[in-house]
């Protein structure tokens, strides 16, 4: 692996990313188990029909399954197009357009979202 993606290769058990939790408090994951992480997502990707060149739309707040869920395609060799959660956006008329327009224009194979945006989104 090269570029952005090379740190998958030999990912390190002591370094890694902090993530704020919503009660304030932080998780830190090593990069050893974001790169699992992302390595499942890209198998699971894969599995639902994923491939090279596809695209991968992803709604998600940010944390360590956005993080997952990104470098899992890029590693499928899918193009990620990441969309704020509505959450984000406040007016749901709004994001109804804006995630309207955004996926006619994509043409994403998958949409991955999450539980609590997946009403929105659907």
């Amino acid at each position: 692996m090269t570029g952005l993606l090379s740190w998958l290769g030999q990912p390190r058990a002591d370094r890694g990313v902090r993530f704020s939790r919503p009660d304030g408090d932080w998780d830190r994951w090593s990069y050893a188990r974001l790169a699992g992480l992302a390595h499942g997502h890209a198998a699971g990707l894969a599995a639902r029909g994923v491939r090279p060149d596809d695209v991968v739309g992803v709604v998600l707040p940010s944390g360590p399954g956005f993080v997952g869920t990104l470098f899992g395609a890029l590693l499928a060799g899918a193009t990620v197009s990441p969309l704020a959660p509505p959450a984000a956006f406040g007016d749901p008329d709004r994001y109804a357009e804006h995630l309207s327009a955004a996926l006619t224009a994509m043409r994403p194979r998958l949409l991955v979202v999450d539980g609590a945006s997946a009403p929105s989104v659907a």
